[in-house]
């Protein structure tokens, strides 16, 4: 992995425009969930269309990169495993109720591509800045919402008013929402706490933060976040190996377990020994024991299944079953299967382990300089687990975290810069022709969201405050629109 390095310190106006991308994602990830952009009253609508402008741009920072040979090189390929499962969801979407909706979740997901596949060519060519950059960028953002809800819980305080869900949740209607995202962004900074090459001060800021994060977590009684955890930490210590994980991993145990300490005293005991309001409850002990009405929709995944197990019911139609409360399964497995049928579903879980059996037969055993892709590793990992239990990675939010996070293990696999580029010809050919179709998906994406954004947020207005919305592309999240 240390071979993966810049090939001189030579900038040209690619490295700028990659930069400018990535910068801009950044912001996206920063601004978009905390203050919002002002330009749709929803919070997941605006986070949507800003995702959309954003994605529109990556093809023609993929077509820059095209034309420079330090980063063509570097630019994966994309396998016929993936190529495969497109052509699946294609074929399906060609077939499904709602063909437009149906076109428009293969475009998303080929810009996303799109996206991983520019993410890993900016982070092959400088891993430590990119992965230095990651780290304090997660921790900028985790900070921003620590702070965010100090301000919020001094706030209600001092109004001498009891602590609900309004203190703890910023910038969404939802608390899943934060929480999935805080779930990719803690290996970063859980990296950064344990990296001993940076300073005793940034370090144990880091910790403090991430203690925050874990109580916050708890008050906002998502249970989604401790699963994935659960569960990949051991998976990550037999992927990677205990010298590769075991510092990364004792600083998440460390700041959870000094997070519950931080929760119980701030959210419960400070609150009764003051008296300024009863003790902090986002649920009660029934509703975090409930199986949120998860077995109606593995139920109507697997009848989806059944119905159509070779090409699925088509991408984005689960929102359009009748009688199901949910938009999507909340299970990315049973997505997949039931919208892009069993094939789709298969290709992509070999793929996904094949990536990752080799990124960690290469990261196994590493500390130090050579582990520097580690976090992003371990943030996928983490994504994947809890999309098993939530919906995850069809919100836009954490949609582009995960994908910015699969971008850096693509970059571990990557090209090392001396290895010769072959038949160059061929592969700009080829990395054109990506783009062009990257450029029509977007042309795709931006009629149908422009055509439909209006009536989904008349929708929403419409609708009671006791009827809860479950977002898939817009906020209402079914098909077909209300406004036919």
């Amino acid at each position: 992995m240390t071979e993966i390095a810049a090939d001189d310190d030579h900038r040209s106006w690619t490295d700028f425009v990659s930069g400018f991308l990535l910068a801009a994602w950044f912001g996206y990830l920063l601004v978009s969930p905390t203050v919002g952009f002002g330009w749709i009253e929803s919070w997941h609508n605006e986070q949507r269309a800003a995702q959309i402008a954003l994605l529109s741009a990556t093809p023609v920072a993929f077509a820059a990169m095209a034309l420079d040979a330090r980063y063509r090189r570097r630019l994966p390929r994309i396998g016929w495993i993936v190529g495969t499962v497109f052509a699946l969801g294609a074929l399906s979407a060609a077939r499904a109720q709602y063909v437009d909706a149906a076109y428009v979740e293969v475009a998303l997901h080929f810009l996303l591509l799109i996206l991983i596949i520019v993410t890993a060519a900016a982070v092959a060519r400088n891993p430590k800045p990119a992965t230095l950059l990651a780290q304090y960028g997660a921790l900028l953002l985790l900070a921003t919402y620590a702070l965010g809800v100090a301000v919020r819980y001094v706030a209600a305080v001092s109004l001498w008013r009891p602590l609900d869900l309004d203190v703890v949740l910023l910038g969404y209607a939802n608390p899943r929402f934060p929480s999935a995202l805080h779930a990719v962004l803690i290996p970063f900074a859980a990296s950064l706490a344990a990296n001993r090459e940076r300073g005793k001060a940034i370090r144990a800021a880091t910790f403090v933060v991430l203690a925050a994060i874990w109580a916050i977590n708890l008050a906002l009684a998502t249970r989604a976040i401790w699963f994935a955890y659960l569960v990949a930490l051991p998976l990550l210590w037999v992927l990677l190996g205990r010298r590769a994980i075991g510092r990364t991993a004792s600083i998440v145990i460390a700041s959870a377990g000094a997070g519950v300490l931080l929760y119980a005293i701030v959210f419960r005991w400070l609150p009764e020994w003051i008296g300024f309001g009863q003790s902090f409850q986002a649920r009660s002990l029934d509703q975090l024991a409930s199986g949120s009405n998860r077995m109606l929709l593995i139920r109507s995944s697997l009848e989806a299944i059944r119905a159509a197990p070779w090409i699925g019911i088509g991408p984005m139609q689960f929102a359009a079953i009748p009688g199901v409360w949910a938009a999507h399964p909340h299970n990315w497995l049973l997505e997949l299967a039931s919208e892009w049928g069993l094939p789709a579903a298969v290709l992509t879980v070999y793929g996904t382990a094949l990536l990752f059996r080799r990124g960690g037969r290469l990261a196994s055993g590493v500390r130090g300089e050579d582990a520097i892709l580690l976090p992003f590793v371990v943030a996928c990992v983490v994504a994947l687990v809890y999309g098993l239990v939530d919906g995850n990675l069809v919100m836009p939010v954490t949609q582009v975290a995960t994908a910015l996070s699969f971008g850096g293990v693509v970059a571990i696999l990557a090209p090392v810069p001396d290895e010769p580029a072959s038949r160059p010809h061929t592969r700009k050919l080829a990395a054109f022709a990506i783009a062009l179709l990257g450029l029509a998906c977007a042309l795709h994406l931006g009629r149908f969201a422009a055509r439909t954004v209006g009536p989904m947020t008349a929708a929403e207005q419409t609708v009671t405050p006791s009827r809860p919305f479950w977002p898939r592309f817009w906020g209402d999240g079914f098909l077909p629109f209300r406004s036919r």
